[in-house]
């Protein structure tokens, strides 16, 4: 780091990551810290020569001595504050509730521990590259920690923006590099076809107890594999998005965070379609003939109530509960047994199983 002597009242103008900077302390009191712009190096013609940054710095001072200053009830902003106000804008704008989730996340867990309680503006970019470090020293991945750092450069640009803040010190941090081919673990191996024959036939075809999730999650397996949809995908899909003459799967809808969506995780991945191939075909012709939930509007992975599948009269709509533990039972001083009620009506929300993991294959 560089640094060079300057007048009094005229701040501290130093290098640093190939930039200049400016420190100084402004009429009311308060200490800014901005990025004056990219350092001159020699044999280059790019960049700002010293000259250049000392006539740069003082117009700073000025345009920030010209603002009006700050009220005395205003009260300072910390970085907790502003990023409420930046998931406050997130929910206001539409944004998807998975997403608005992961930003809570991020706060709760890296952010408010680190400088959740200082006052946004004493943020320096020295303060987000150790948290960089510490949250690589504590094992976090580098993927999580670009998300925390793109998470902290869109809550400190808005407290720019609001002028609670006058530069935002994440555009000049260091971040862990993205690898060649993205943060995949390079050993990742794909399930050969015999491989993936042995884990669905691993699964039971028939309904044990009460529950049917055993035939859907095979379905679920075949699926993930041999169309490499998304898990949430997989769960937000109904019958009417199944083309059986076509051999298509269109994409519309998602199951993320227990909520249906009709927005996926790009553009364009819910706007999509992929082929099916006739094994999975023939077993989806199959299942919707067993399963209650064979209308259009129905999920395809929903669970079938054994009493159901095995009535020898009309098919009806059911409203499903599992069966009650006896240790569920004993703690909420209940000596029965919740049992299937029969409705003739549509069921207010289609259960559906979870799987936590899809497969891949190779020919």
């Amino acid at each position: 780091m560089g640094a060079m002597r300057r007048s009094p009242g005229s701040g501290h103008l130093y290098i640093k990551s190939g930039a200049y900077y400016l420190r100084w302390r402004g009429a009311d009191g308060r200490n800014h810290n901005r990025r004056v712009g990219k350092a001159r190096t020699r044999g280059e013609s790019d960049g700002l020569t010293r000259a250049q940054a000392e006539r740069a710095a003082r117009t700073l001072i000025q345009e920030e001595g010209a603002k009006p200053p700050r009220s005395a009830e205003e009260p300072a902003r910390t970085v907790d504050d502003v990023a409420d106000a930046f998931r406050d804008r997130l929910l206001l704008e539409g944004a998807r509730l998975s997403y608005r989730q992961n930003c809570e996340s991020m706060q709760r867990v890296h952010v408010s521990p680190a400088f959740g309680k200082r006052r946004v503006e004493t943020i320096e970019t020295d303060d987000i590259e150790r948290l960089a470090k510490a949250m690589l020293r504590k094992g976090a991945t580098p993927k999580t920690v670009r998300n925390v750092m793109t998470f902290l450069h869109s809550v400190l640009a808005l407290a720019v923006k609001k002028g609670w803040a006058t530069a935002n010190p994440v555009t000049d941090a260091a971040r862990p590099r993205r690898r060649r081919e993205g943060d995949a673990d390079p050993d990742l191996q794909f399930l050969t076809l015999p491989e993936l024959d042995a884990v669905i036939e691993t699964i039971p075809d028939h309904v044990v107890g009460r529950d049917a999730r055993g035939p859907v999650i095979r379905l679920v397996i075949l699926a993930a594999a041999s169309t490499g949809l998304r898990q949430s995908e997989l769960l937000g899909l109904r019958w009417k998005d199944v083309d059986v003459h076509a051999q298509r799967i269109r994409v519309r809808n998602a199951w993320v965070r227990s909520e249906h969506s009709g927005e996926g995780k790009s553009d364009l991945s819910t706007r999509r379609s992929v082929p099916m191939t006739s094994r999975l075909t023939l077993e989806l012709k199959k299942w919707r003939l067993r399963t209650v939930f064979g209308d259009d509007d129905d999920l395809w992975c929903s669970r079938t109530p054994t009493w159901a599948s095995h009535s020898t009269g009309p098919r009806s709509r059911v409203d499903f509960k599992p069966p009650v533990s006896r240790r569920e039972s004993a703690r909420s001083g209940s000596t029965t047994s919740a049992t299937p009620s029969p409705r003739h009506s549509r069921p207010r929300a289609c259960r559906c199983a979870r799987s936590r993991s899809t497969s891949g294959t190779r020919t």
